[in-house]
């Protein structure tokens, strides 16, 4: 298979001469003339446009002299009009050719792709698998699929009178009853941020909602859920080690200094022999790009049905591109883990360090604008839920020490408030708090 086998030359000159016998004003194309494999054509589509958005009439002439290259095109030009195709058939061709041009670029990223593994270039092979996923996965102009604003709220009663008649709640449910009551369980596709200083237990509570997760049954399909664990922060065996303590009840503290009984022993066994039925897959790689999360993230679905992607942390993810600074390197991740949500149809739960101006205040519960390095996670986000925890502050001796808040400063589906926690330190582990309060912002 060749690349220009990817290619319409009846539908690129049907497009180009459509546009040339217009005769008035282009407000709007549901192609770019990038999409187009003739590189001549190309220009000339480009400088159909350009003369339309100038106002100046768009001829034969007119094209010719606009073009670099003139000699010998009027006669081209002329007959390229001829081969216009009608307005009845304009977005059949373009959809056709930007649907060629997408697979083209698939192809190229996916020769990419060889080139890298022949040359023992992990990294480079991952990237560019990514980049041919993300080509073929594209939706834009007219080869989108769109739907009617009527049609997509019948889809959303239909899911809802399906779950109110079958008595089943929507979302995977979690060991915590104020999450699942206040946000809804975990539900797809979202993105969701929890945001936390250091100390507070951000990698604890998203290790436990993972394990939540894989440990869960979709109510409506009985088929088991998956969570995949991108830990960029800590290895495989640290977070092991978390959840051996927090399902054993044995002291994270006591296992790893193996300081624990015969009894305790038995625990963690019979623990581990559950987790057994636990559908949660780490991959704890190191400064991991974007692209490469999503490229494992795609392939974890297609081999595992994932339902939840879960990022530790955010900010340690590096753009596929480089940018001129980092906080434009964390737009384009959050960006990033926003489509990655949409195009696998997951919920992705994306942990974010915060800045240190909640430090600095009275009141050192955070909020929003202390998001660290961009404003831009704010925007993607469809949650976002800060950790406080006041007795992680070592000059504040009289706090409770298991006294915790989940402060929900963004709830696109819901109102914004506060669930109340307990941390139990020892075992690394949230619990709700009795009862379980709900303090509206």
């Amino acid at each position: 298979m060749k690349i220009n086998s990817f290619h319409d030359e009846f539908s690129e000159r049907a497009i180009v001469g459509y546009y040339m016998s217009l005769r008035k004003k282009i407000a709007f194309a549901p192609i770019d003339p990038a999409d187009l494999y003739n590189s001549e054509l190309q220009d000339v589509l480009t400088a159909v446009f350009a003369l339309s958005k100038a106002g100046t009439p768009v001829t034969p002439l007119t094209l010719q002299d606009s073009l670099s290259k003139r000699d010998g095109r009027l006669r081209e030009l002329i007959q390229l009009e001829n081969d216009a195709c009608n307005t009845y058939s304009i977005d059949h061709h373009c959809a056709r050719v930007g649907a060629l041009a997408r697979r083209r670029r698939a192809y190229m990223s996916a020769r990419g792709a060889v080139a890298a593994l022949e040359a023992d270039d992990d990294e480079g092979a991952t990237s560019a698998l990514s980049e041919a996923a993300a080509s073929l996965s594209a939706r834009c102009g007219a080869s989108g699929e769109t739907t009617t604003i009527a049609a997509a709220a019948e889809a959303a009663y239909v899911i809802a009178e399906k779950a109110r008649k079958e008595g089943v709640t929507p979302g995977i449910q979690t060991s915590l009853k104020g999450w699942n009551e206040k946000l809804g369980g975990i539900r797809q596709p979202r993105l969701i941020v929890i945001g936390a200083r250091p100390r507070m237990g951000k990698s604890a509570l998203s290790l436990q909602l993972a394990a939540d997760v894989g440990g869960a049954t979709d109510a409506k399909t009985q088929r088991k859920c998956s969570a995949l664990f991108f830990s960029l922060e800590m290895g495989a065996a640290e977070l092991g080690q978390r959840q051996l303590a927090s399902a054993s009840r044995v002291s994270a503290q006591r296992i790893d200094r193996a300081q624990y009984d015969d009894t305790q022993a038995g625990q963690m066994l019979r623990a581990i022999e559950r987790m057994q039925n636990i559908e949660l897959h780490i991959d704890d790689r190191p400064a991991l790009k974007i692209g490469q999360i999503r490229a494992a993230a795609a392939a974890a679905k297609a081999e595992h049905s994932i339902d939840v992607v879960i990022v530790d942390y955010l900010q340690l993810v590096r753009a596929d591109n480089r940018q001129t600074n980092r906080e434009a390197e964390v737009a384009e991740v959050s960006r990033g883990l926003k489509a990655l949500a949409k195009e696998l149809r997951v919920c992705v739960i994306a942990l974010a360090q915060l800045n240190r101006e909640c430090d600095k205040r009275a009141d050192r519960r955070p909020n929003m604008a202390d998001l660290r390095e961009s404003g831009q996670i704010e925007q993607d986000a469809d949650v976002i839920a800060l950790l406080y925890r006041e007795a992680a502050y070592p000059d504040r001796p009289d706090a409770d020490p298991n006294a915790t808040e989940l402060i929900v400063g963004k709830n696109r589906q819901g109102t914004c408030g506060t669930i109340r926690l307990k941390w139990d330190g020892p075992t690394q582990t949230f619990r709700d708090a009795a009862p379980s309060v709900w303090v509206h912002a």
